[in-house]
């Protein structure tokens, strides 16, 4: 066999052995454990399914979830393409512009979202302003609905837009100059152009930046649970449930791998919906 075919065949095997370790085993023991007997008999079982669609807590995970990804991912969108529009012009400082644009992104999550929930504490930054310029102030921010979740929802649309923005800039930058000077010589304004030519070639990365964003919305964890665990996901219900109500038993076992099943066809579903929708 010669060399390059040896090449293609290991270029080959070490996405699919990579696919198979880390994405296909974990899906398929996720699922048998889902369907696991609470005393560890090998009767597969729907008992933790059924526990889990009978607590009032794993709907509101669903309902927070679910309303997470629609108040973020329409916002993130469009401020990410605002930005990505102004960053794609020449200007005295869009290296710097376009530095601090990405600051969210450089720093570590889980120091981001500290830092967040100590601007909105009792004497964090945010009462501090308040307090000066003589107005009401709450000590509670990140503790009482609907407050709460406002404030998840502006710390991850902050944290998150400039991926957005840079996905967009890429496809921005990929439509060549010569589309808009044929355009300014038919004498097409600014709004025509953005109309008729930048959308409709930017419909690919705007397909893949909200397919991207959205599947990692629905994945959400750590914003909030760092800024408020009494906003319920998914993900942190399959925590709760199986580190902290249940003590890493069977049974607690069960039933995070039920919300993580439930969590990966929500993914799976919204996933088909929008590219079965997008490619018409």
């Amino acid at each position: 066999m010669k060399s390059e075919q040896v090449m293609y065949w290991v270029l080959i095997a070490i996405p699919v052995v990579f696919i198979i370790a880390f994405m296909v085993y974990p899906a398929v023991l996720s699922v048998s454990y889902s369907f696991s007997h609470p005393e560890g008999t090998a009767i597969p079982n729907t008992l933790a399914y059924k526990q889990n669609f009978a607590d009032p807590e794993f709907s509101k995970a669903i309902g927070y979830n679910l309303l997470l990804v629609a108040a973020t991912i329409p916002f993130e969108l469009l401020t990410g393409l605002f930005m990505a529009l102004v960053l794609s012009k020449q200007f005295i400082g869009r290296g710097l512009l376009r530095a601090i644009m990405i600051l969210p992104i450089t720093i570590p999550e889980v120091v981001f979202l500290v830092s967040m929930k100590t601007m909105f504490g009792e004497k964090g930054v945010v009462n501090s302003m308040l307090f000066n310029l003589g107005l009401p102030y709450n000590n509670l921010w990140l503790v009482y609905s609907p407050v709460n979740f406002i404030i998840i929802v502006l710390v991850e649309i902050w944290r998150t837009t400039p991926i957005c923005a840079l996905l967009i800039l890429a496809g921005i930058q990929s439509i060549p100059a010569q589309v808009y000077e044929s355009a300014s010589i038919d004498r097409a304004t600014v709004w025509m152009k953005f109309r008729h030519i930048t959308l409709p070639l930017l419909k690919p990365a705007i397909v893949a930046t909200i397919l991207l964003r959205g599947i990692d919305a629905f994945k959400i964890f750590a914003t909030p649970y760092v800024l408020s665990p009494a906003i319920p996901t998914m993900t942190g219900y399959a925590y709760n449930t199986y580190y902290l109500r249940f003590a890493m038993n069977p049974v607690g076992l069960a039933r995070a791998a039920v919300s993580a099943d439930i969590l990966a066809l929500f993914i799976i579903v919204f996933s088909y919906a929008f590219v079965r929708y997008t490619s018409r």
